[in-house]
């Protein structure tokens, strides 16, 4: 998996709007005698705010006889939080 900070965007969760760092993930998981997996997942934090993660979105797609097949996809999104 390769992980890097891709840069900065301000989003707009249900929890309110938020100035994160948008990280982005890369990667191939491979299993024997079958297609491999690519995995991609953008995560948005705003670690001066909120200590977990304000929205992350999930695909995993693979290749089967030549086209694209999407696995899984998924996005969570902050509803709410307050410091304790």
């Amino acid at each position: 998996m390769d992980f890097h900070i891709a840069g900065r965007e301000t989003i707009t969760v249900p929890a309110g709007t938020f100035d994160c760092f948008r990280i982005e993930v890369r990667g191939i998981s491979r299993f024997p005698g079958r297609a491999d997996v690519d995995n991609y997942t953008t995560r948005w934090h705003a670690p001066d705010r909120v200590r977990w993660v304000i929205a992350r979105e999930e695909i995993r797609r693979t290749v089967v006889a030549g086209h694209v097949k999407n696995l899984f996809s998924n996005r969570i999104e902050l509803l709410s939080f307050r410091h304790g």
